[in-house]
């Protein structure tokens, strides 16, 4: 007897960092059983809609074993569908609702959660990389962020790091991005520094899908430390991970998260000439695996 297909309602908010969160878990479990997965923008709903018992875009479709969603947006749309349609909510976040309105959230230890049975702890967010062999690749990418309520910001000092790192790996062949938080100014320096032996490519000249097959190609890889989530995707590659310095605005738990990742000797620092250890986070593996083999039976 053919074994019958878990399916999963994947929430969508469009924003590009949450999709990757949730679908690196969707993929992953698809990957543990028979699965269907079906993509719902939620963008649209409101608060009205979990009062109303509304979701009409589930209307056609399969009803859901698993419900799956990450950011703000997702909360409300993952509480109306199942209000409508039934289904285990897995909330990728740490909820701004009460935890207890959803069956599980997965949640980075870095954002403090609880001890509870409703919640799941992974070394940072997840994603969809596909981490492959990089020992012989000439390729390299600095990862630009930006300010934030945790850092500010000094473009030329920024500048001067980003020089540094090309001029001392100029075997790698690199490619420098940035973020929608990167200042302008550094954004015009970029394009107009002709002594940079690097391609510099704006985020809004990629495509959705460019930077996630070209991360895991890389050899090298250097983020900006306010950057977090994209710390932990270059930490699920096989490339060694670097973190470049940004000023902090005060001592706060984000702010943390890299002194520990140097002083765990796991990245480098623009400051240190010692080679990272590698450790190749798979965490959406992690987490599915938790979820098929262990709280499904009990929750689906």
């Amino acid at each position: 007897m053919q074994e019958k297909s878990l399916i999963i309602w994947h929430l969508t908010d469009n924003k590009r960092g949450h999709q990757n969160q949730s679908l690196g878990l969707v993929n992953a479990i698809k990957e543990l059983t028979p699965s269907e997965s079906y993509l719902i923008d939620i963008t649209d709903l409101r608060l009205i809609d979990l009062i109303t018992k509304r979701f009409p875009a589930g209307e056609k479709l399969p009803l859901p074993d698993l419900l799956v969603g990450a950011g703000r947006k997702s909360q409300l749309g993952l509480l109306v569908a199942k209000r409508c349609f039934g289904g285990a909510t897995v909330c990728l976040m740490k909820p701004s609702w009460p935890t207890a309105l959803f069956d599980l959230c997965v949640i980075p230890h870095h954002d403090r959660p609880n001890h509870s049975k409703k919640i799941f702890h992974t070394i940072g967010v997840l994603n969809n990389l596909n981490p492959v062999d990089v020992t012989s690749s000439p390729m390299g990418i600095i990862l630009i962020g930006g300010p934030s309520k945790h850092y500010n910001w000094d473009s030329g000092e920024f500048l001067t790091q980003i020089s540094n790192i090309v001029c001392s790996n100029q075997q790698i062949s690199w490619c420098i991005t940035d973020s929608p938080r990167t200042p302008s100014d550094l954004t015009i320096k970029l394009k107009h520094h002709t002594q940079l032996k690097a391609f510099y490519r704006p985020f809004r000249t990629t495509e959705d899908n460019w930077l996630q097959e070209y991360l895991p190609r890389c050899r090298e890889i250097w983020v900006s430390e306010d950057s977090v989530s994209m710390i932990y995707e270059a930490l699920s590659t096989d490339a060694e991970v670097g973190l470049i310095s940004v000023p902090k605005r005060r001592e706060t738990r984000v702010t943390k998260i890299s002194e520990d990742l140097i002083a765990s000797e796991l990245v480098m620092s623009p400051n240190s000439a010692n080679r990272p250890k590698k450790i190749q986070l798979n965490e959406a593996k992690r987490a599915a695996s938790f979820l098929v083999n262990d709280w499904m039976k009990n929750h689906v």
